[in-house]
């Protein structure tokens, strides 16, 4: 509407040069251009800022989200569960609004908020050790991590992750330590252990591609320090020895007498047993919590 309205003014605006100067026109159109970007602007602002209240106790408010999300109506459970955390905050499923929160913000793809939420979830706890749904809002938060670490080409080509700045990837690796340390019977472990070694193998690949670009362009330094990333950290990866070659070049090109280190190194590594390398990230059937699932 707003755009048909811009297009009517600026046609009549242009061919009015007759009687108008060109410049009074385009004075003209730049106004009125600027006063419908600020009317839409206003518009989208209340309209993302609009809560519908809905009537009914936590108990009705409860079924609707759990019933809103099994039929995949996720921004009216966003609506539901906004209104459960904010009108029951102390509730019999304030933990379950939370963790569906969490969920429905990482099916909508909205990672940064579903990081955000894990995190405000366990402020309420001394520890992330022993506490209700932790061990899935830790992998919430992993899962998150990881993703917001792909754009959106990246995901559109299938590009190589190891070629991004891996922060984010790092922070999701914590998360999954966290979780494996924490909670050795959670029914996530095994998916939880075989997410981690893939991206640990990203991480692990990253460090070596550096060292090698770095070894490359004559900075044996930098390549040495990237190098012992891999080493220190990723001593099962498939990249260690890789790595520890690099790591042998460029103490050369520094002039260093590596070559007892370097034995020592190689036989060590020989004795560690190289875990295979992951090609494809795993995936869990659903991203559900349980009580989501069993709800059904």
């Amino acid at each position: 509407m707003y755009q048909v309205c811009l297009i009517i003014f600026a046609a009549r605006a242009l061919s009015s040069t007759n009687r108008n100067s060109y410049h009074m026109a385009l004075k003209k159109l730049k106004l009125v251009s600027s006063i419908v970007l600020a009317v839409a602007l206003a518009a989208c602002a209340s309209k993302e800022q609009t809560v519908n209240y809905i009537t009914g106790n936590e108990q009705t408010l409860y079924t609707k989200a759990i019933s809103d999300l099994q039929r995949n109506k996720n921004s009216d459970a966003e609506q539901v569960l906004t209104q459960l955390s904010l009108q029951y905050p102390f509730g019999q499923y304030r933990n379950q609004v939370n963790v569906l929160q969490a969920y429905n913000d990482f099916v909508r793809s909205n990672y940064d908020l579903s990081m955000a939420q894990v995190d405000k979830y366990f402020q309420s706890y001394p520890s992330k050790a022993g506490v209700p749904y932790g061990d899935y809002m830790l992998l919430i938060h992993a899962l998150s991590s990881f993703e917001a670490n792909r754009g959106f080409f990246q995901k559109l080509f299938n590009m190589n992750i190891a070629d991004n700045d891996t922060t984010d990837i790092e922070t999701g690796l914590t998360d999954l330590r966290t979780l494996l340390d924490y909670y050795p019977n959670s029914q996530y472990k095994d998916f939880a252990q075989e997410l981690f070694n893939y991206y640990a193998d990203k991480i692990a690949e990253a460090n070596y591609k550096i060292a090698e670009f770095y070894l490359k362009y004559n900075n044996p330094l930098a390549a040495y320090k990237r190098a012992n990333v891999v080493l220190v950290n990723f001593a099962d990866s498939h990249y260690a020895p890789l790595a520890l070659e690099t790591l042998y070049k460029a103490t050369q090109e520094l002039g260093l007498g590596y070559q007892q280190e370097y034995e020592a190194i190689k036989a060590r590594l020989a004795e560690v047993q190289t875990r295979p390398l992951v090609t494809k990230v795993p995936t869990l059937p659903t991203y559900a919590p349980d009580f989501l699932q069993q709800a059904k």
